[in-house]
């Protein structure tokens, strides 16, 4: 037998010492509770790759992806994009299942099947998948991001003359610390004008140099 041989014991016969036996059947429920915990570990690591493509945190990504997907839902015309668009929308399974059906869009493979190299497969598929959506979200005019959101488009040029467009989503729970934080800052520059377009610049390019 294949599954003895591959955890290091001869083949399960009458004459094996229960003593063995006993060892491989520990070793065996061992092994399949790796491989259970090695699959949810997979998912929980795509699943952050997906919040840091996206800036959504990880507790707010089943809420958040999903309205910002919407918004697309009509304008996609590359295919995969569009595949990623409707599987992030798909509101018929639980917080798991919906996951897992957008690891596998995302890849092409279900995440059970995967190989090692299908990890960087999903994570280039990824890349280039956010950038597409991000730019996409900043060409579109009317949005409604609906109650506890609002949304801005900001655009930053470059000396060079190139343009990075990226909507930003404001969620209303956030905005009183970001106030109270601006304020802050402001305070600090003692209204030195010069130095608050410093800023705005240095945190557009901070903040946008990824995309």
């Amino acid at each position: 037998m294949e599954i003895p041989k591959a955890l290091g014991f001869p083949a399960i016969d009458e004459n094996l010492e229960e003593e063995k036996i006993k060892s491989f059947k520990d070793k065996l429920v061992k092994t399949i509770q790796e491989l259970n915990t090695a699959y949810e570990k997979l998912i929980s690591e795509c699943r952050q790759y997906i919040c840091n493509a996206f800036s959504i945190e990880s507790s707010e990504l089943k809420q958040r992806f999903p309205m910002r997907a919407r918004f697309l839902q009509d304008k996609c015309v590359e295919r995969h994009l569009t595949r990623v668009v409707f599987a992030a929308m798909d509101d018929n399974q639980d917080e798991k299942g919906w996951l897992e059906g957008l690891v596998m869009v995302i890849s092409d493979k279900p995440a059970s099947s995967w190989s090692d190299e299908d990890l960087l497969v999903f994570e280039n598929n990824l890349a280039h998948l956010s950038r597409k959506f991000i730019n996409l979200e900043a060409l579109q005019k009317n949005y409604s991001p609906g109650d506890g959101f609002d949304v801005r488009r900001i655009t930053l040029t470059r000396p060079d003359g190139t343009e990075v467009n990226q909507m930003v989503w404001i969620e209303e729970k956030y905005k009183k610390d970001a106030d109270n934080i601006i304020e802050e800052i402001l305070k600090k520059t003692g209204g030195n004008k010069q130095l608050h377009q410093t800023l705005i610049a240095g945190l557009a390019e901070k903040i946008l140099k990824s995309v």
